[in-house]
C-alpha cells in the first residue's frame, strides 16, 4: 500500500514539474520576442528605421528557428513598412522577399 502512495505522489510531482518547466521555457521565449518588438518599436518611433530593420531581421531570424508563424508574419510586417521608408520603389522588393519567405 505504501508503494502505491509513493508512486502515485511521484507521478504527480513529476507531472507538476514538467508543467513548471515547459511553462517557463514558453515563457522565455516570449520575452525574447517582446524585447525585440520592444526595440523595433522604438527605433521606429525614434526614426531609424535601418536599425529598426536590423532588429527585424533578428526577431525572422529567432522566428524561424522556433516555427513560430505568427512572429514570421509580424516580421514580415515590419519589414514591409520599414522597407516602404528606406526605398523608392520598395513595391518589388516587398513582394520578391514575400516569395521567398513563403517558400
Amino acid at each position: 500500500m505504501f508503494a502505491r502512495y509513493f508512486f502515485y505522489h511521484l507521478k504527480k510531482a513529476i507531472a507538476v514539474s514538467l508543467f513548471l518547466f515547459l511553462t517557463e521555457s514558453l515563457s522565455a521565449q516570449q520575452q525574447k520576442y517582446t524585447v525585440l518588438i520592444n526595440q523595433i518599436d522604438s527605433l521606429t518611433a525614434a526614426g531609424l528605421p535601418k536599425s529598426a530593420l536590423a532588429e527585424v531581421e533578428k526577431l525572422d531570424i529567432l522566428s524561424r528557428q522556433n516555427c513560430n508563424a505568427p512572429q514570421q508574419i509580424r516580421a514580415a510586417v515590419y519589414r514591409m513598412n520599414l522597407q516602404t521608408y528606406l526605398e523608392e520603389n520598395a513595391l518589388v522588393a516587398i513582394i520578391n522577399r514575400l516569395k521567398l519567405d513563403i517558400k
